[in-house]
């Protein structure tokens, strides 16, 4: 896609400086957010007397006793947003300041509402009296004991989601039942339209992909597809062996997989291989892998990590040549390893990241309470904590937001910029030149834009 065109979906980057966009007064930011293109922004809010209220682009709505920053979505354009406020013990969908229908609860743990790509179209669950029902554009659709969050067509135009009544999973296309199984997991549109979802009928599991069902196996779970949907991968349990089928086609056994990740194009699949054995833990009541891992790439095994070490951030070079990732033990040690070369040990390893273009490497790992940024085999820092971490476009800058004695500062290409109280998410313009972010500072919220030099 075109610069040009790009320009005309978001809209021209603002030009570089600082601009007031809300005076806060006696508000608090708890968290906030701004569009790709800087353009939209918004913020939830706490008054010490009020409560909570979101500000998006500069208009307050509602106050609430509380609002989730985690139930808060936005449409791809940002023109529209909708959050979950609770009064009183009850809940309500918000969209665009406009409150819907109240209910007993909105949107399961850790689901935002989903807005279709055009913006045109809203769906959320809902719980009322012990029944869920998803609401689309504010209609209702069915009532079941239990639901799984709904996801939309490519085209806009369909809806499909999982739900549970009593004993039996059905597969519900546009409010029509369209399946139905012992148990149904993943539900969601391919490319091309057609449908795809795990589901299990008397103890056998499969993948279905359109109208064909896969092998049945004992077990399956992390289905992934990649972005044209022209390949698939998930791993399936045999017995007590679990494996990764690619395409269809299985590979060698472990006692454990992990970390599912295919490439960008889809023709090369890495995954976490681990050897040990399960161990029932009565006090968390789940099963608790112990034993070792190896980082498997394309079927070839790269690197057995220590015993207890888990693998972690497994990420594809921008030309899929290396595959990057973390071995490390919570709180104890972690490094990071390019195929086979293993980099320094910290304590831990926060976040991985390659570069769009190229191979350029960064991750911010902490040693004691200490944070750094790893770039290009230099260590950026020590920072009191380190949030976001991007490189532009082209590879050639990258930004990170990192804390230090009390203050947030932008730091381009390892170079620190006047601190705030409290930073956005990174964002570039399309041609790589600006970066921006949403600050705060003197009770006010600012637009931050950044002319990057040229390299």
């Amino acid at each position: 896609m075109t610069i040009a065109i790009l320009a005309i979906i978001f809209g021209v980057f603002p030009a570089a400086g600082n601009q007031v966009l809300y005076k806060l007064g006696a508000m608090s930011v708890v968290e906030f957010s701004v569009s790709d293109d800087m353009h939209h922004w918004c913020a939830i809010t706490i008054h010490p007397d009020s409560g909570y209220r979101v500000v998006a682009d500069g208009k307050p709505g509602a106050w609430f006793q509380e609002i989730d920053w985690l139930r808060l979505g936005f449409s791809h354009d940002w023109a529209h947003w909708a959050y979950v406020g609770t009064r009183d013990g009850r809940q309500v969908l918000v969209r665009d300041n406009r409150e819907e229908k109240e209910y007993d609860q909105v949107c399961g743990e850790y689901e935002q509402p989903l807005f279709s790509a055009d913006g045109q179209h809203l769906a959320y669950t809902a719980l009322d009296a012990d029944r869920w029902v998803v609401v689309r554009d504010g209609k209702e659709s069915g009532v079941f004991d239990q639901v799984q969050p709904p996801v939309f067509s490519a085209d806009n135009r369909h809806l499909v989601f999982a739900g549970r009544k009593g004993d039996r999973w059905l597969i519900m296309l546009d409010g029509f039942t369209k399946a139905e199984y012992d148990y149904i997991e993943s539900a969601r549109f391919l490319p091309d339209g057609s449908l795809t979802y795990i589901a299990r009928d008397k103890e056998r599991w499969f993948l279905v992909r359109g109208t064909k069902k896969g092998p049945a196996y004992d077990e399956i779970s992390q289905s992934k597809t990649s972005r044209d949907g022209s390949h698939y991968a998930y791993a399936a349990r045999t017995g007590e062996k679990w494996r990764i089928v690619f395409d269809g086609k299985p590979a060698a056994e472990y006692d454990n997989v992990a970390d599912l990740t295919i490439s960008p194009s889809g023709r090369h699949l890495a995954y976490a291989a681990g050897s040990g054995t399960w161990t029932y833990d009565n006090y968390f009541e789940y099963y608790r892998f112990d034993g070792s891992f190896a980082t498997v790439r394309d079927g070839r095994e790269l690197r057995w990590g220590p015993e207890g070490f888990d693998v972690e951030f497994l990420t594809f070079s921008a030309d899929e040549a290396h595959v990057a990732y973390s071995i490390g033990k919570i709180g104890e040690s972690g490094y990071v390893v390019v195929d086979t070369t293993a980099g320094p040990a910290y304590r831990g390893v926060v976040r991985l990241t390659y570069a769009p273009v190229g191979n350029r490497l960064a991750y911010s790992v902490y040693q004691s309470d200490t944070h750094f940024v790893v770039l290009d085999d230099r260590r950026l820092g020590p920072y009191d904590d380190v949030e976001d971490l991007r490189f532009s476009a082209d590879g050639s800058h990258v930004i990170i937001t990192a804390r230090q004695g009390g203050k947030w500062r932008v730091v381009i290409d390892g170079t620190d910029q006047d601190p705030f109280e409290k930073i956005s998410y990174i964002r570039y313009s399309p041609d790589g030149q600006y970066a921006g972010v949403l600050g705060i500072r003197d009770k006010a919220i600012y637009r931050v834009v950044y002319k990057l030099n040229s390299r």
